[in-house]
């Protein structure tokens, strides 16, 4: 299974932080994990280095994005950039 690894920058305010909770869904490793899940058009497993809190943002939080399709690293980044928010 290819494993990338992806650089984030975030603006976190409108995040419940970087961890994926059951009580919502606007973290940023779920809206990521459901950006490259449509991107990649399957399941992707995607974790982080590290966890943010509520609010806190990012200028280079380091993460892994692991699908069984395979795509360019252009193709990765346009791709996501296109189906991430601002």
């Amino acid at each position: 299974m290819p494993t990338w690894k992806v650089t984030l920058e975030y603006d976190g305010t409108r995040y419940r932080g970087w961890q994926t909770q059951k009580n919502t869904d606007r973290t940023v490793q779920g809206v990521l994990t459901r950006a490259a899940t449509e991107l990649f058009e399957g399941e992707v497993t995607v974790g982080g280095s590290g966890r943010t809190d509520a609010g806190v943002h990012a200028l280079a939080q380091v993460a892994h994005l692991k699908a069984r399709k395979s795509l360019g690293e252009g193709e990765i980044r346009r791709g996501l950039n296109d189906r991430l928010p601002f």
